[in-house]
């Protein structure tokens, strides 16, 4: 599986919206965000890195809010912090924006578990 804030710092979530269950509509996004993912080429190579977001999306399926999951390894490893940093700024990119997803599904895709590993890009 793979994919991808208007800063670089993740936003926070609150703790009503964390962590959303792994769905469907992950796959989903994670293949229209994809195109839009160009992780460093420092981690492209060898064992790659796997980055778990969290994000909420707008009814409109714009990307509100997004969250690495992983801040412990977010604020100690450079090279993860940069496939991250690429992820989040993926969904920020407005090629690939907004998400095609159903309105009338909005319930289940508003808050999604996301993960993206550079292996998948090879």
């Amino acid at each position: 599986m793979s994919a991808l804030a208007l800063a670089l710092v993740p936003a926070t979530l609150s703790a009503q919206q964390a962590p959303a269950p792994v769905s469907p509509w992950s796959a989903i996004v994670a293949a229209q965000v994809e195109r839009c993912w160009t992780p460093p080429v420092s981690i492209q190579g060898g064992k790659g890195a796997r980055v778990s977001l969290q994000i909420q999306i707008s009814r409109e399926g714009v990307p509100q809010a997004i969250q690495v999951v992983d801040q412990q390894r977010y604020g100690s490893d450079i090279f993860f912090r940069a496939a991250s940093d690429s992820a989040v700024r993926a969904f920020r990119n407005p090629h690939c924006q907004p998400l095609r997803l159903p309105a009338d599904r909005f319930e289940e895709w508003q808050h999604l578990s996301i993960t993206l590993d550079t292996r998948d890009l090879l």
